[in-house]
């Protein structure tokens, strides 16, 4: 379960114009304590919403973000804008804030990043990448003018950023998030990346040290809270 903020227009009317510290409070509850009077605590922050240019709640959930990062040794997971600048911004401000750019999960990649040389370029950031739009197949997308990659499209990305040495800053999802993706409704389903990716991965060559890495040693270490100095 995650915690804190996502991007300004999904955030409720009491949720608008809070301040910092009162955003930090809830974080820092949710993580530590419990989320809403509950023993049941978040074990990652986010995602928070980023949109571009970033609103300055926005900026402030961010803001939490790292200072709980910092307090916690929790793992940030971001959604960022829908700008190719925008994952860099991100990074910059994580890092110039003191985060940790390699506990911090840029996710939809595919959707943000149009290539690989700019997806290259990210990953020298330090931010782990995540691919988690697999299970869309279609190059449409509604939200802006770019053509989706394919599943396999996506692991030869993947190819050449463990190639590069990136290994560990990759990630694997689905972002399932409407009806249509489930079995019930004509799509794979929750099981696509153990039932339908990781077969492929093996006919593309992938061996069951770089598939442990990257669906379950990756996943392990950040979902487990580290503190540093």
């Amino acid at each position: 379960m995650g915690c804190g903020d996502y991007t300004e227009e999904f955030v409720g009317g009491e949720g608008r114009g809070r301040t910092a510290e009162a955003v930090a409070e809830e974080v820092l509850d949710d993580l530590l304590v419990g989320a809403e009077g509950t023993h049941i605590r978040a074990g990652i922050i986010g995602k928070i919403g980023c949109s571009h240019p970033w609103s300055e709640q926005e900026r402030i959930a961010m803001e939490v973000a790292v200072a709980a990062q910092k307090k916690t040794g929790a793992t940030i997971s971001v959604h960022p804008g829908r700008h190719p600048h925008a994952p860099f911004e991100i990074a910059r401000f994580i890092r110039e804030a003191g985060g940790r750019p390699d506990r911090t999960i840029m996710a939809h990649v595919e959707r943000t990043l149009p290539d690989l040389d700019s997806l290259l370029e990210f990953a020298e950031t330090g931010c782990v990448v995540e691919f988690d739009f697999f299970g869309i197949e279609s190059s449409y997308y509604p939200f802006q003018d770019i053509d989706l990659p394919n599943d396999g499209q996506r692991l030869r990305w993947i190819r050449s950023l463990i190639e590069k040495g990136h290994i560990q800053r990759i990630l694997l999802s689905q972002d399932i998030c409407t009806k249509t993706r489930l079995r019930s409704y004509g799509g794979h389903g929750y099981g696509h990346i153990f039932e339908n990716v990781v077969p492929l991965k093996r006919r593309r060559g992938f061996d069951d040290r770089e598939i442990e890495a990257l669906l379950v040693n990756n996943p392990a270490r950040l979902l487990t809270f580290r503190k540093w100095d």
